[in-house]
């Protein structure tokens, strides 16, 4: 799966950069971060809502991993 979302990143990307490592690289690390956001969801079995889900993707798409994280520890 990790693969799949990798390679379905590297496809919104203009040909040109697909080739670049780092976007390879990006393209993992967003896609392996995906798939164990959903990993983890599985794991608590509906105690976690899927719109809370989308939430915590987007924000780690748009705002960065750390800066979520500390968001939700300190619970703002």
């Amino acid at each position: 799966m990790v693969d799949a979302v990798h390679d379905a990143i590297l496809e919104t990307l203009p040909r040109k950069n697909t080739q670049d490592p780092y976007a390879d690289l990006y393209a993992r690390l967003f896609a392996s971060n995906m798939m164990t956001l959903v990993r983890w969801w599985f794991f608590y079995e509906g105690a976690i809502s899927a719109k809370k889900v989308q939430e915590i993707m987007h924000k780690n798409m748009t705002q960065g991993m750390f800066r979520t994280f500390r968001e939700q520890i300190e619970g703002q």
